[in-house]
């Protein structure tokens, strides 16, 4: 027998039908709350536009003896390196803000995104014939869209379990991803 003690609010209520007669009757309500992963931003290193050359000269002209290990506490020796390596670091490899979003597919891309807000601003204003025909072009775009990138999705992951490189914890993980896709979806193989 399954109970539910936690989360009972009222186990009977009184409920009134349409004829106005009042019975007791067994009622169960659930309360739980669901949070919202919001998305958030994070700082990332560029390193396709890094200067390596630049670090690697940098990183040998450093005096270490004068910067780092002018102090006896091993801490302060610690806290010298880092803060100096993070200088330098800062100054040759790039950062870029990426944004990260939790409760997206993984086929969402900004093209995407934008297609949408802009759909959804026109569905507000889809009082005439020209708007509605505006609205119903884009509606149509955005689903060719996600289907594209739907299929294009699942190609990437096909030729990254059909490669025979990967490790094998990362074709389990990819082979986790594909079986989430139901059978209506197209097939993987073949595609």
């Amino acid at each position: 027998m399954f109970e539910i003690y936690l989360f009972i609010i009222s186990l009977f209520r009184h409920f009134r039908n349409r004829l106005g007669d009042e019975r007791r009757v067994p009622f169960l309500e659930i309360s739980f709350k669901t949070f919202k992963q919001h998305s958030f931003k994070t700082q990332i290193r560029d390193f396709k536009r890094a200067d390596y050359e630049g670090l690697k000269n940098q990183l040998n002209d450093t005096d270490w003896d004068d910067v780092v290990f002018n102090s006896n506490n091993i801490n302060d020796v610690y806290m010298n390196f880092v803060k100096t390596f993070e200088r330098t670091v800062n100054r040759y490899i790039p950062t870029k803000t990426m944004t990260v979003r939790l409760n997206d597919k993984p086929f969402m891309n900004n093209l995407i995104r934008n297609k949408i807000r802009h759909r959804n601003r026109i569905h507000h204003k889809a009082n005439n014939p020209d708007h509605w025909k505006k609205f119903r072009e884009i509606r149509n775009e955005i689903i060719s869209l996600v289907r594209k990138a739907k299929d294009d999705y699942k190609c990437k992951l096909t030729s990254q379990l059909i490669d025979k490189n990967i490790p094998p914890g990362k074709r389990w993980r990819i082979a986790s991803l594909i079986k989430f896709y139901k059978n209506r979806d197209s097939p993987f193989f073949g595609t």
